[in-house]
Order: structure tokens, then C-alpha cells, then sequence
């Protein structure tokens, strides 16, 4: 099972307070061809037994350009693990795209739109 750990928050109705089961949601995805990322009972759709989701505040940012290839060198680790890791901040995919085009970071995980907030 996934469990939120972060600030509890009204989401479509469903209050999320820590150390719930984390409800399952779909964002876009950088992934492929934009996809949606599904987490179901505590995977991510693809077996792995441990998300690890990390927010930043948007791409083209110092954070995003620290962040997001810190994890991408360490992304082999966490796979070794049996985990995937998820990029997530409310810019678009086709922001996401352009950041990874133009600072060439190699991100091997999805980075995720939470552009509707």
C-alpha cells in the first residue's frame, strides 16, 4: 500500500490525511507518448512495490535542474530496490519536454503534470 506523508489535503471530495493509503489518481505523463500514471494498490502499474514521489516547483527552475537529475543519477538504485520514482510539478508535459530537450538531463523516470492542481 502507498501511505501519504506529506500535509493533508481536500482532494474531489476526499479529505487525505497522513498515513492514509494514498487514493489512486491519473496525471499525464512524460513517459512515452503522453500517458497516464495510475498508482493501484500500493504499485505504480508496473509492479514496483515503492513509489517515491518527489515535487518540485516547475521546470526551468533551480530546484528542477538540482532535483530531478539528482534522482535521475541515482534512478538504477531505486529500480535495484524494486522502486520508481516520480517527478511531479504543476507544469505541462510539453514544459516537462522542453526542459529535459534543452538541459539534456537523462531522466529515465516519468515527471507528472499536476497542471490542474
Amino acid at each position: 500500500m502507498i501511505y501519504t506523508i506529506g500535509i493533508s489535503r481536500q482532494r474531489e471530495n476526499v479529505l487525505v490525511k497522513v498515513w492514509d493509503m494514498a487514493p489512486n489518481f491519473k496525471l499525464d505523463s512524460t513517459r512515452g507518448e503522453i500517458e497516464l500514471v495510475k498508482l493501484l494498490d500500493g504499485t505504480n502499474g508496473n509492479g514496483s512495490k515503492w513509489v517515491i514521489m518527489f515535487f518540485y516547483s516547475g521546470d526551468f527552475t533551480s530546484v528542477c535542474s538540482t532535483e530531478a537529475p539528482e534522482f535521475a543519477r541515482k534512478y538504477s538504485n531505486f529500480q535495484e530496490l524494486n522502486a520508481e520514482v516520480l517527478g511531479v510539478s504543476a507544469d505541462s508535459v510539453y514544459s516537462h519536454r522542453a526542459w529535459i530537450a534543452n538541459m539534456k538531463p537523462e531522466v529515465q523516470f516519468p515527471l507528472l503534470s499536476d497542471f490542474k492542481k
